[in-house]
């Protein structure tokens, strides 16, 4: 019990320590703060031109600690990402062929097929390319 009471108060005196020691160093440096200023201000009129002044680095340059890893090019790199859906350049190319396929089979059979509408066949195939051209609209 009595060293415990030793060891709380030992570490109270060093908690105050700790404490006092940034003060006592923060008046130490206010005080020698103006001589300093005072003494760089006489060597730097003294000294030759700044030009002239070599200072020498204090640290070295340590590039053989670091680890270079192996740059790995994406997979999709150099193919422009498509915002299209995967549906929408099948579906025109299906549209843009059956149009004219429907158009030519009506001529070709003097309106028995595809269908017996008569000239109806003609607006159908149109739609069909006209289909196509609405969604070529979507095309990014």
């Amino acid at each position: 019990m009595a060293e415990s009471s030793k060891n709380a108060q030992a570490g109270k005196k060093a908690q105050t320590a700790k404490k006092t020691q940034p003060a006592k160093k923060a008046e130490a440096v206010t005080k020698a703060a103006p001589a300093k200023k005072a003494e760089a201000a006489t060597k730097t009129q003294a000294s030759a031109p700044a030009a002239t002044v070599k200072r020498a680095s204090t640290s070295k340059a340590d590039s053989g600690t670091r680890e270079l890893k192996a740059y790995k090019v994406p997979k999709d790199f150099g193919k422009p990402k498509s915002d299209n859906p995967k549906w929408l350049l099948p579906t025109i190319v299906t549209l843009l062929v059956v149009g004219p396929a429907w158009i030519i089979t009506y001529y070709v059979t003097s309106g028995r097929y595809p269908l017996e509408i008569g000239h109806g066949n003609l607006l159908v195939g149109f739609g069909f390319l006209i289909a196509s051209m609405v969604l070529l609209t979507r095309w990014k």
